[in-house]
């Protein structure tokens, strides 16, 4: 059975925060280009509202779910953390 080393772990907290950080800004960008695309008036036919159908429903839900997985993958990590130092 391997060992863990505490400062592996330690690191690699550090590491995920600021890694989840980064896309966290990433991901709320890319939710707010979605929304106003999806709320632009400038172009119309059908496939632009399917485009936009598409978008609004596939990814607001999908970067909620990104998002909450940082929150999740953090959270555990750090209630990992104190049990092995």
């Amino acid at each position: 059975m391997s060992r863990i080393d505490i400062g592996e772990v330690r690191h690699f907290l550090i590491i995920l925060k600021q890694a989840n950080a980064e896309a966290r800004v990433w991901l709320l960008q890319l939710k707010q280009t979605v929304e106003r695309y999806v709320q632009d008036d400038s172009l119309s036919g059908k496939a632009v509202e399917a485009s936009k159908s598409y978008f609004e429903a596939s990814y607001p839900p999908l970067i909620e779910t990104i998002l909450q997985a940082f929150d999740t993958s953090e959270a555990l990590l750090a209630q990992y953390y104190p049990r092995i130092s």
